[in-house]
């Protein structure tokens, strides 16, 4: 079974792309394949899986990536897929839970990795924001104005990133200095 994504993860909500996996297996659907637009699906006892997404620090097809995913495959995760640098993990369901993170620096140093990524895209889309609004000004049509949205859609959203993941990561390094 072939199913629309919701792109959670393009949109830097993480935690909802989970939740929508965790969802989705709870009504005995696997993912089997990430897809850009599509995910594929099989059948599955219901709750039999738990999900987790990473933003790699390079490509899945890198060496040091490559090695990481090996890592967590040995312990028992299963690497499904990837769309860009976010890799897609499952985990046979169990009382301990499934998480990549052991510590805390690491999942401090994961939402600094997603911070960055929504950064640059920010600067992206607010450099080329300027330069849509004035070809828009210039020569009036519906692709650029269509344009001119989708630009001004991803900044917003990239903004929203930024505030959520500094936001996040800075509760865990105040609780990381309130744990020394």
């Amino acid at each position: 079974m072939r199913l629309f994504s919701p792109q959670y993860a393009w949109l830097f909500d993480v935690e909802k792309e989970e939740e929508w996996l965790e969802e989705i297996s709870g009504h005995g659907r696997q993912l089997v394949r990430v897809g850009r637009w599509l995910h594929d699906l099989e059948d599955c006892a219901p709750g039999e899986y738990s999900y987790r997404i990473e933003l790699l620090k390079k490509s899945p097809r890198s060496e040091e990536s490559r090695r990481y995913i090996e890592f967590l495959e040995d312990t028992g995760a299963e690497y499904i897929g990837s769309r860009g640098r976010w890799a897609y993990f499952k985990k046979k369901s169990s009382p301990c839970g499934f998480e990549l993170f052991s510590d805390i620096d690491s999942r401090i140093e994961h939402l600094g990795r997603i911070l960055r990524l929504d950064t640059m895209v920010l600067v992206s889309a607010s450099i080329a924001l300027p330069i849509c609004l004035f070809a828009a000004a210039r020569m009036p049509s519906l692709g650029i104005y269509n344009c001119t949205l989708f630009v001004l859609f991803v900044a917003a959203t990239s903004l929203y990133g930024c505030i959520k993941f500094s936001s996040k990561k800075r509760r865990l390094e105040t609780e990381r200095v309130l744990r020394e």
